[in-house]
């Protein structure tokens, strides 16, 4: 049953289960697992809070390097209507006879 868990079989987790009972009793024993689940609850809740914070730093700093694409994209496309600029109307055709 608990092969596999935690690397450990079934004799081990006895062993340690029995060993906990020893060293805090069978009344101190459910406080000391309710700590370790607050405990563990604390410390997943601590590295979600960091993971999201993260993975919101990195979509505002993809925002802002997609904004500045675009401004560069626009600037580029502005200089290169600015340097060849169209004429507004056709000249007509020269007859040079």
């Amino acid at each position: 049953m608990f092969i596999g868990l935690f690397n450990i079989s079934e004799g081990e987790f006895l062993l340690v289960a029995l060993a906990a009972l020893l060293l805090f009793g069978s009344k101190g024993l459910p406080d000391l697992l309710r700590s370790l689940g607050r405990g563990l609850h604390q410390v997943r809740q601590a590295s979600d809070s960091v993971r999201r914070e993260i993975r919101d730093s990195m979509y505002q700093a993809e925002l802002e390097i997609q904004r500045r694409r675009f401004e560069l994209e626009n600037a580029s496309k502005a200089d290169t209507l600015n340097s060849n600029p169209k004429p507004d109307q056709e000249s007509p055709p020269s007859d040079k006879s």
